[in-house]
């Protein structure tokens, strides 16, 4: 677990905390973009079913 001692307002509404969880976002980002080309239709029917159910629970969040 990384600790980053914070030290200002605008590190609290920063979407990233520092470049590396910037490089893993964008990466994911990119894997997510690409699953179309990758995967076969049963898992990306998975996927897709996943991303509505993460993205209902945002809307609970709120």
């Amino acid at each position: 677990m990384r600790i980053v001692f914070k030290t200002d307002y605008m590190q609290d509404i920063r979407p990233w905390k520092d470049g590396y969880q910037l490089s893993l976002y964008l990466i994911l980002l990119a894997v997510v973009i690409a699953a179309p080309w990758w995967l076969d239709a049963f898992y990306l029917g998975e996927l897709t079913n996943v991303l509505i159910w993460a993205i209902a629970g945002l809307g609970l969040m709120i």
